[in-house]
């Protein structure tokens, strides 16, 4: 696997991922993702203890994890077949974190997980698009 790439992809979906989810997240989808009244003192941080470096490091992270799907395994190096990949990896895993959630913690119900889903589809998708760009441009 070329490392470089690997880098390289994962820092462009890592910042992309970041970008998007402030702007689905934080802005489109504020209202309609925002934690429930009876859990927001408990939950979620104040806005000023907000972790940024964590959020972003988690971003990176997404970004690594299809970097080297599509790299080492996949074979991805087109922007619609990075954005297929990410739409149904972008599902898939969340799908499987959020019920399990759901299961364990009464901040998340079954009527929360739709939208997180579509805000994760949206994002993932565009992410995992560019990074199949990258991979495969100049070939």
């Amino acid at each position: 696997m070329n490392w470089t790439k690997f880098i390289l992809a994962t820092l462009i979906g890592g910042i992309t991922y970041f970008l998007l989810g402030w702007g689905v997240y934080g802005v489109l989808l504020k209202d309609v993702l925002a934690i429930p009244a009876e859990f927001k003192g408990t939950v979620e941080y104040p806005e000023d203890q907000f972790k940024i470096s964590l959020m972003f490091a988690s971003c990176l992270v997404w970004g690594a994890l299809f970097s080297f799907i599509f790299l080492r395994w996949a074979n991805i190096s087109t922007f619609v077949g990075g954005m297929k990949a990410g739409a149904l990896l972008g599902l898939l895993i969340p799908l499987s974190s959020l019920l399990g959630l759901a299961a364990q913690f009464r901040i998340w119900t079954i009527q929360s997980i739709p939208m997180e889903l579509v805000a994760n589809v949206i994002c993932s998708s565009l992410m995992a698009g560019l990074i199949g760009w990258f991979i495969g441009r100049k070939k």
